[in-house]
C-alpha cells in the first residue's frame, strides 16, 4: 500500500516541486507525523509518511551516483566495517539484554506511543527519528556500496522477489493464525 501512495505522490509533487524541496517537505512531514496521534497503524499512514523520504531519495539518485558509490574501493571497506561493526553492537546489546526497542524502527505509530518505552520521551519522539533516519541513511548507503555491480546467480534469485515482498504480510499472518511455530514469539509490526 505504502509504495503505491509512494508511487503517486512522488509523480504528483514531481509536477509542483524540484526534487530538492520534494526532498526537504518529505523529511519534514515524516518528522511532524509522528505528532499526530490519529496517524498510526490504519492504511500504514505513519510508516507511508516516515518512510517517503527514503522512496524519494531513492528515485533521485541517478545512476552514477549509485556507480560512484560501488566502484570504490574505499568506500567498500568502509562499508564493511560500519555494517559489520552494527552488527557486533547490535549483537553485544542483545547479549547483554540491553536491546533497542524495534518500536523505534517500525516507524509505525505516533510519538505519544514512546511514552509506554520511557515516559516523557515523546518530547523528543522528533531528534529520535531524525537520528535514526540519518543512521538508516548511512547504513542503507553502506549496504548500496557492496551491492555488486555484474550480474551474478543472486541477480536472477533477486528478480523473482517482489511478489514475495508484497505477499510476505499475508503469508506472515496465515502463519501467525495457524500458530505453525509455536514457541516462537512473532513481533508484529
Amino acid at each position: 500500500l505504502s509504495l503505491f501512495f509512494w508511487r503517486a505522490l512522488y509523480v504528483i509533487c514531481r509536477k509542483y516541486l524540484s526534487i530538492k524541496v520534494l526532498l526537504a517537505c518529505s523529511i519534514l512531514v515524516a518528522l511532524l507525523i509522528g505528532y499526530i496521534p490519529s496517524v498510526n497503524f490504519i492504511f500504514s499512514l505513519s510508516r507511508t509518511f516516515s518512510f517517503f523520504p527514503f522512496f524519494v531519495f531513492g528515485a533521485a539518485m541517478e545512476e552514477s551516483s549509485f556507480q560512484k558509490l560501488t566502484r570504490r574501493k574505499v568506500l567498500k571497506v568502509a562499508a564493511f566495517t560500519l555494517l559489520a561493526s552494527a552488527f557486533l553492537v547490535f549483537r553485544w546489546l542483545s547479549l547483554t539484554g540491553r536491546s533497542v526497542n524495534p518500536r523505534f524502527f517500525y516507524q509505525s505509530c505516533g510519538y505519544d506511543r514512546y511514552d509506554e518505552v520511557l515516559p516523557g520521551l515523546w518530547r523528543i519522539g522528533f531528534i529520535i527519528r531524525a537520528t535514526l533516519d540519518i543512521i538508516a541513511m548511512v547504513m542503507g548507503s553502506a549496504f548500496l556500496c557492496l551491492v555488486p555491480v555484474r550480474q551474478t546467480i543472486l541477480t536472477r534469485i533477486g528478480k523473482a522477489t517482489f511478489t514475495i515482498y508484497l505477499l510476505h504480510l499475508g503469508i506472515y499472518q496465515i502463519i501467525e493464525a495457524c500458530a505453525i511455530f509455536t514457541g516462537i514469539k512473532l513481533q508484529s509490526s
